[in-house]
């Protein structure tokens, strides 16, 4: 890669991270295409450009289960207590799947007044969980089975809605200042903030997928697989908001400022008062280059006064909703060589599984170094490390669609009592991830083909009653998933 393109990376990247925009939909290289725009006479409209990304993916992804489950009691077999214990390993997943189909249509007009919208007709994925909402009981008090209401990637194709909306804004531009109404992403998290086609690796880390929902938590309850979850509320902390958006540069600094919905805000009805308190978002940058290295240094920081509230009924609802987080990051290019380092942390007001009375506060790293090889090959590396601080995760929440359904190994009388599903029932720690890749890029970074390995470790899984007088603990077992993935991208 020429060192041009990499400061063409370097001004996308500080772009990306500080929201003040994302890339055209044409190549900047050679302005628009003829063949794909339309020209409207008259000062109202004087440019609509047409564009797109297509991406095409397979993934191979494998479970290995070492956890064990808790002690039960189940008067319905006749049995007394007895252990769950270890169970089998999910079957293999093996699938190709369409991650993105996205139409971008941009218009211009005069005095510095636009507007863009990008739609994903691929769908989008929804946070993957299974979610148990009422327990009935007999007559004696006892639970039965409850009546489910199933959204998990590992065996339902609900996994992701039909058709999203990508970005939808109007924008004024005036100065060295861009100010902008509508839906986009809010200025947080730098691998998250660059556009899905410039993004290195296959998907972004579970670092990252985490904060993007920070906020959701547990209800109060008793978590044995199969017989009560639990559930996850709240909206997005960050990823996309309707709101309003003020980006621009002074000299070598980089400024934004955000004001948006609690919730995502796609829909103007409401459940009552639930997470509709007004989020705010800020980041200030410095960009310099040393000695022909690039640099970008900056922070994102976020805040909503209600980003954690949800539906609950229990005695411990106290009202305490709030969540904010910090992103330190740095981005840097020298030569062949570029590297991204970020740290997310953040706080959520009553969110332990252990104490729903104590505040957690999760923290996550991402180290993500590339090489150029050449003009046409890349290899890309990726370190995440994700602590929730006893705030729980699931396996599904942070690494999408995965294999779950395992049986028990040693249950009396029967191997399939315990059909649980793994990736989105259990609730674990700390995540611990590695990816090594390589891409190929044609027809000037127009066309990309990837190829990827990740292995990611889930540790310390959460048995036990969630909250409460005698609450359960985090255990020392864990469970490994290793992914191979290959994707074809062409952005037009």
């Amino acid at each position: 890669m020429t060192k041009k393109t990499l400061k063409m990376l370097s001004i996308l990247g500080a772009m990306s991270a500080l929201g003040a925009g994302y890339a055209s939909a044409v190549a900047p290289d050679c302005g628009p295409c003829p063949n794909a725009m339309f020209v409207a006479k008259g000062c109202e409209t004087r440019l609509v450009s047409i564009g797109g990304l297509i991406t095409a993916n397979y993934q191979w992804r494998d479970v290995k289960d070492h956890t064990f489950g808790p002690t039960v009691t189940d008067e319905d077999a006749g049995l007394e207590a007895f252990p769950f214990g270890d169970h089998e390993d999910p079957d293999q997943f093996s699938q190709f799947y369409m991650k993105h189909v996205r139409l971008f249509i941009r218009a211009e007009l005069c005095d510095n007044w636009g507007a863009f919208l990008s739609v994903d007709f691929a769908g989008r994925d929804r946070t993957t969980y299974l979610h148990r909402s009422l327990l009935e009981f007999n007559s004696d008090d006892r639970p039965i089975e409850a009546r489910r209401n199933t959204i998990d990637s590992d065996h339902t194709c609900r996994d992701r809605s039909p058709l999203y909306v990508d970005r939808a804004y109007v924008e004024k531009k005036w100065c060295a200042s861009t100010f902008r109404a509508g839906y986009q992403k809010v200025n947080f998290g730098a691998e998250e903030l660059i556009p899905a086609e410039y993004v290195k690796t296959i998907d972004r880390s579970v670092a990252t997928h985490y904060f993007m929902n920070l906020g959701h938590r547990a209800v109060a309850g008793q978590y044995i697989p199969g017989r009560h979850n639990i559930e996850f509320g709240g909206g997005r902390f960050a990823d996309r908001h309707v709101g309003l958006y003020l980006s621009g540069d002074a000299c070598n600094f980089h400024y934004n400022l955000a004001v948006v919905n609690g919730d995502q805000g796609l829909c103007r009805r409401r459940l009552c008062k639930l997470n509709n308190d007004l989020g705010y978002f800020a980041g200030l940058a410095y960009e310099s280059c040393m000695c022909d290295v690039d640099v970008l240094i900056g922070i994102n920081a976020g805040y909503k006064p209600d980003g954690a509230s949800f539906h609950r009924t229990d005695a411990n609802d106290d009202g305490d909703n709030a969540v904010w987080g910090l992103n330190p990051y740095i981005l840097a290019n020298w030569n062949c060589f570029s590297f991204l380092a970020e740290m997310l942390y953040g706080s959520v007001e009553n969110a332990r599984l252990t104490n729903m009375k104590s505040d957690a506060n999760p923290w996550g790293v991402n180290f993500i170094p590339s090489y150029m090889i050449n003009d046409c090959w890349e290899i890309v590396a990726r370190v995440s490390y994700l602590n929730t601080n006893r705030m729980g995760t699931s396996i599904n929440n942070v690494l999408g669609a995965t294999p779950g359904c395992g049986n028990t190994k040693n249950h009396p009388g029967t191997d399939t009592r315990n059909n649980t599903f793994l990736s989105s029932e259990p609730q674990f720690n700390k995540v611990t991830t590695g990816y090594i890749g390589l891409n190929w890029y044609t027809v000037n970074h127009a066309v990309k083909a990837t190829l990827g390995y990740e292995c990611a470790k889930f540790k310390n899984r959460f048995d036990g009653p969630i909250g409460g007088a005698t609450p359960g603990q985090f255990v020392n077992d864990h469970v490994i998933v290793n992914t191979i993935g290959a994707q074809l991208q062409v952005l037009f």
